[in-house]
């Protein structure tokens, strides 16, 4: 504990690791990827993923079978950095 030496005889309880992704935008992707048959993409939900996860699989089993999804996810569109390139 160089850093904070206070805590050298700290105990320590629990630790976590994990995967945050996010987009530059912030806004997490649920949609398809034209280029990619077949690929639908959800993604970007910077950690918070875990508390969308029965929504955000409700939609992407909607679309796997064709349906409408339950609520839009037009902002939600990949396509919105195809003009980034």
């Amino acid at each position: 504990m160089g850093y904070i030496p206070k805590l050298a005889d700290a105990k320590i309880v629990r630790t976590w690791g994990g995967w945050c992704d996010l987009c530059f935008d912030g806004v997490p992707v649920i949609d398809r990827v034209d280029e990619v048959p077949g690929l639908i993409l959800a993604c970007g939900f910077t950690g918070h993923g875990f508390g969308t996860a029965p929504a955000v699989g409700l939609m992407l089993s909607q679309m796997v079978a064709g349906e409408d999804t339950i609520v839009d996810i037009s902002s939600l569109s990949y396509d919105r950095f195809k003009s980034l390139k």
